[in-house]
């Protein structure tokens, strides 16, 4: 998230203005080629079943848990002593991230590896998004789908969605939703919901509308 800020600070450590200025190190380890990849300064390609165990033998080399049963070629076990000695010389001014789509386990030891360097507070922030407390979208229309059922719901708005077609069959949701006496669709097609419901208003395309959004840090804004 937040990709244009990253961009601007990660560009900002690369800068150099004086002869005693230092760039920032970047390396990257990945199965696929990525522009994060092309931009870093060294670049480990590697195969994604073996990321987990490489990022183990990292933290292992930083004191973080014991080193996975393994066997790395020479060019691997390099990058690992080399990635922690830079890592240790930085201290609390590194920072280790997992992609989005490594496994828990990896996002764990990034943490752990970033804890044991001292970046919380300094490269790594935590912030509450304040997601933790919404109810998951499944729940909520199960629930929302037995309240109609059962008579509890006088009025139903739907604002740019179509559940009559994208809800799990087993919940019938067209056969609830005809419980309900006033339903008001708002959407910018025609689509399934909009034709059973009894009222259907025509939405503003996103760009000719106002919104909202949540930030990276969890801050809410509104878009025009």
């Amino acid at each position: 998230p937040d990709f244009l800020y990253n961009t601007k600070t990660f560009a900002e450590g690369r800068r150099l203005e004086d002869v005693e200025d230092t760039m920032s190190r970047l390396y990257t380890i990945e199965s696929q080629y990525s522009t994060t990849g092309g931009t870093s300064d060294h670049r480990l390609p590697l195969r994604a079943g073996r990321i987990p165990a490489f990022a183990a033998a990292l933290a292992a080399e930083l004191g973080v848990g014991d080193a996975p049963d393994a066997s790395w070629s020479e060019k691997e076990r390099l990058h690992v002593r080399e990635i922690a000695r830079d890592l240790q010389r930085a201290g609390e001014n590194s920072v280790v991230l997992a992609g989005e789509t490594q496994p828990p386990e990896v996002h764990a030891l990034a943490m752990a590896i970033n804890q044991q360097l001292g970046g919380l507070g300094t490269t790594v922030t935590l912030f509450d998004t304040g997601t933790d407390s919404i109810q998951p979208q499944d729940e909520a229309l199960a629930d929302l789908t037995g309240s109609m059922r059962a008579g509890d719901v006088d009025t139903l708005f739907m604002l740019g969605v179509n559940p009559v077609y994208s809800a799990p069959s087993e919940l019938d949701f067209e056969e609830a939703l005809s419980n309900v006496q006033d339903t008001v669709h708002l959407g910018r097609l025609r689509n399934e919901t909009a034709q059973v419901a009894r009222w259907h208003l025509p939405r503003t395309h996103y760009l000719e509308q106002w919104g909202d959004g949540r930030a990276y840090d969890g801050t809410l804004s509104v878009i025009q």
